[in-house]
């Protein structure tokens, strides 16, 4: 999960967003503060899970597709292993909310302002209006 999370934030660095709608200052700075809060909640996930994985005081063999067995950098510690998941789970309740709020944001965007912010959220992303297949 962190080298997936990782990759995304090396391609949300190295591409260019889309130009966001014409909003609010406030609509605006919301959204960037939930895409930020969004990409560090995934980071802080990974990082928890990571952490809780490498000081458990059980120790199961952890491979990689069946072919590379990932070592543990860190001695068993429970107390830092108790942390780790307590972070893990707040986390894991907040990234859940704001996924939600993400959703709902997407579905005012699309059905009470009427604008292109869900089309554009789309794989594909072409300006030209697509024509339904039958």
């Amino acid at each position: 999960m962190l080298a997936l999370t990782v990759a995304r934030l090396c391609l949300r660095i190295f591409t260019n967003a889309p130009k966001p709608e014409p909003a609010s200052r406030f609509v605006l700075l919301t959204a960037k503060m939930a895409h930020v809060s969004l990409y560090a909640l995934l980071l802080v996930m990974s990082l928890s899970g990571w952490l809780m994985a490498t000081t458990t005081p059980v120790r199961v063999r952890t491979f990689v597709f069946g072919l590379v067995e990932l070592p543990y950098p860190l001695s068993p510690d429970v107390t830092i292993y108790r942390i780790a998941q307590t972070i893990h789970v707040v986390s894991a309740i907040s990234l859940t909310s704001l996924v939600l709020l993400h959703v709902a944001a997407a579905i005012i965007h699309t059905f009470l302002w009427q604008d292109r912010t869900l089309a554009r959220m789309l794989w594909r992303r072409s300006s030209a209006p697509q024509t339904p297949r039958i």
